[in-house]
């Protein structure tokens, strides 16, 4: 125990140095910033938990075809169907105030500032000539925002739950140096490139997008439905 003080006493004094020396902040702002820590570790915590939990579904709903009755109770595990949430499902809060969710999402922009959406342009073609993946905010509810893709041909590319608008470009891999490992799906539908954007949900190329979906959907569903 005296050891793990020790050491923690020598990385306080570390941190300290660098945000008087290189952040240039005063005693006081320090201290503002020391009392975010409980609150950004319970965050980073509850992150964690909510990985876990997304995993556990995902292994859950992955067992059994829609016809079976394991697939039923695997609905039902993950917080799905008729039976209400576990404590140890439901989706823990994002942040633990109002004040510490705004700090956080300010952080999250202000390091992603300033960087294009990425493109992948194997063929160095005029980047308008490339095809689109389109990244929208589908709604939800408050903490529990629905970020869709779905390309300009229909085909829905993925998609990602977020607390925040701020956060979809992000979290979707819109933004240049996001998700790389999404852009491994992406460039396995668009192998001579593409490129992406982020839109609002009435912006007409989605309507477009969204009728060549149905389409899909329909030509797909007979062939299903074939035994």
């Amino acid at each position: 125990m005296a050891e793990l003080i020790d050491r923690l006493r020598g990385a306080t004094i570390d941190a300290c140095k660098v945000l008087m020396d290189e952040w240039e902040l005063t005693p006081e702002e320090i201290d503002s910033v020391a009392r975010l820590i409980p609150q950004r570790c319970k965050a980073i915590q509850e992150a964690r938990d909510e990985d876990a939990w997304q995993e556990h579904q995902e292994s859950l709903m992955s067992e059994g075809g829609p016809h079976n009755h394991t697939h039923r109770d695997n609905i039902i595990q993950a917080g799905r169907g008729t039976a209400p949430l576990t404590p140890n499902q439901q989706r823990p809060e994002a942040m633990t105030t109002a004040f510490a969710e705004a700090a956080y999402l300010s952080e999250h922009l202000r390091e992603w500032a300033g960087r294009g959406y990425a493109s992948f342009n194997p063929h160095d073609k005029p980047l308008e000539e490339l095809p689109i993946i389109f990244g929208f905010n589908n709604g939800g509810s408050p903490g529990w925002l629905n970020a869709a893709l779905i390309a300009e041909d229909g085909t829905v590319m993925g998609g990602h739950i977020c607390s925040n608008e701020g956060y979809m470009p992000h979290d979707l891999g819109i933004v240049e140096g996001s998700r790389p490992d999404m852009h491994e799906s992406f460039k396995a539908h668009y192998p001579d490139g593409y490129r992406m954007d982020f839109v609002k949900h009435d912006d007409p190329r989605l309507d477009t997008a969204f009728e060549k979906n149905r389409k899909l959907v329909e030509a797909i569903s007979p062939a299903e439905a074939t035994p």
